[in-house]
């Protein structure tokens, strides 16, 4: 029984006869399908990973900065207890200096001694004269163990003179003075001002220095650090 095909078709209609499908290709009716569809099969399994990796992006603008947080976090633990170290006490050998003539010590002996506390130093210094120790001209300076936190005429000990011969005994002061941090200047009170006041120990203040007198000093003052 011959199909009956519509009349007048447009290329591409399609016509179904007993689940055949039909398609006119603007000369005749050709067959296109000739059975139904079947269910979609089972996924197959997954290919091998690719090792290639595809090339980054262009970066994105960058976004716009957020409000500031008023969140505060947590307190942090507290550090280590820093050390305060206490050293024992050390000899050391002070430099004898004087504003004008240079003084020697001779058969005299001059040793020092400081100890550390901290930042702090804390010394003494003891000059005895002999024989055929020169005295020097001008101020008397001794060098300090360690440079000094300091200011002119910033006190920082004192200092005993012991006049052997009479058995007298003078008192003054041990100070940073002369911009000189690294040295203590010696200062001698005055005996006869109604306020005390000072002039520099020299080679014959407070007296005269001769064999078996002494100069005695005590220090303590703040090291410079670094």
């Amino acid at each position: 029984m011959p199909i009956d095909f519509p009349n007048s078709p447009t290329l591409g209609q399609t016509y179904i006869y007993n689940g055949q499908t039909y398609q006119w290709n603007n000369t005749s009716w050709r067959l296109v399908r000739t059975s139904a569809v079947g269910p979609t099969g089972p996924t197959g399994p997954t290919g091998p990973a690719s090792s290639v990796v595809g090339p980054t992006g262009s970066t994105g603008p960058t976004g716009a900065t957020g409000a500031a947080s008023t969140v505060q976090g947590p307190t942090g633990p507290t550090g280590a207890t820093g050390s305060f170290q206490i050293t024992p006490w050390t000899l050391y050998t002070p430099v004898w200096y004087t504003s004008g003539t240079a003084a020697t010590i001779g058969n005299g002996t001059l040793t020092g001694r400081y100890q550390s506390i901290g930042a702090t130093i804390v010394g003494e210094i003891r000059l005895q004269f002999g024989s055929t120790t020169n005295r020097g001209t001008g101020t008397y300076r001794f060098s300090l163990p360690t440079n000094g936190v300091a200011e002119n005429y910033q006190p920082m000990g004192q200092v005993v003179v012991r006049d052997e011969g009479p058995g007298n005994v003078f008192f003054g002061t041990a100070m940073f003075n002369n911009n000189n941090t690294d040295r203590v200047e010696l200062w001698m009170h005055s005996q006869n001002a109604t306020i005390v006041e000072g002039l520099p120990m020299a080679a014959d203040t407070p007296m005269v220095f001769s064999t078996n007198d002494k100069i005695l000093v005590y220090f303590q003052y703040e090291s410079l650090l670094g």
